[in-house]
């Protein structure tokens, strides 16, 4: 088992829920952040690492949304801002 970490050099939140950050990683897959709002629903938001790709997971309601952005690996060890 590979033992990791991400340092997050800032994370930023405003009024307008702005969520902004930076890492590094050699990991394929690992969670960076994950929220969730304690309702009769459960509304949920996550970022992470899929097979070297950054995906993000949301739940809101009824709907839930699943999207993997496969253009650009992030775990190539370099810094990569989201945001």
């Amino acid at each position: 088992m590979a033992n990791s970490h991400i340092y997050i050099l800032y994370a930023y939140i405003c009024y307008r829920h702005t969520f902004k950050f930076e890492f590094k990683t050699t990991s394929s897959n690992g969670t960076l952040f994950y929220a969730v709002r304690e309702n009769e629903k459960h509304d949920m938001v996550s970022g992470g690492i899929h097979e070297g790709y950054m995906q993000f997971k949301i739940r809101c309601k009824s709907s839930f949304a699943d999207l993997t952005i496969p253009k650009f690996r992030v775990d190539d060890g370099e810094w990569h801002k989201v945001g």
